[in-house]
């Protein structure tokens, strides 16, 4: 299968997912509140990445390597939200399903950030080995201290 073909089918299994998992929250709403409370909490962070990414995306258009804001912490930020968000849906559903689905979800996302690398490889050469040699994949951790290290 061509890599185009395997981002779009990642795609899809990952929006399907993400549409079940809702469908199966609100028809079981959670059991353990205070979870469901730290679940709100991760969808908060993961959401907030994931858009913070998409704006500086959007801010910054056009051929340049994109490597501040987010993307100066984790080379992946829109992926990185996302599986913070699909790991919030096992909080929130509190099911095995829900769980597997999330699961699923993740390692999806992890590999679209694999594919995506692997473009941004190709098309900016040396000047991303840079990149990826100084930004962490998706350890925001290692990124948030990377950056304080590098100031």
């Amino acid at each position: 299968m061509k890599e185009g073909a395997k981002e779009i089918l990642l795609m899809l299994i990952t929006g399907a997912i993400l549409f079940v998992n809702c469908i199966l929250i609100y028809i079981d709403p959670p059991h353990d509140e205070k979870a469901a409370l730290v679940g709100l909490f991760v969808l908060g962070i993961g959401a907030s990445l994931f858009a913070m990414a998409v704006f500086y995306v959007k801010g910054n258009r056009g051929e340049k390597l994109i490597t501040v804001g987010p993307y100066g912490l984790v080379r992946n930020p829109m992926y990185l939200g996302a599986m913070i968000m699909f790991f919030s849906h096992i909080l929130l559903g509190q099911s095995c399903i829900v769980a597997t689905g999330a699961v699923a979800a993740i390692v999806c996302c992890y590999k679209m950030a694999m594919t995506e690398e692997r473009k941004n490889q190709e098309k900016f050469g040396s000047e991303y080995k840079l990149y990826m040699d100084a930004v962490p994949r998706i350890n925001i951790l290692a990124g948030i201290a990377k950056s304080i290290h590098r100031k």
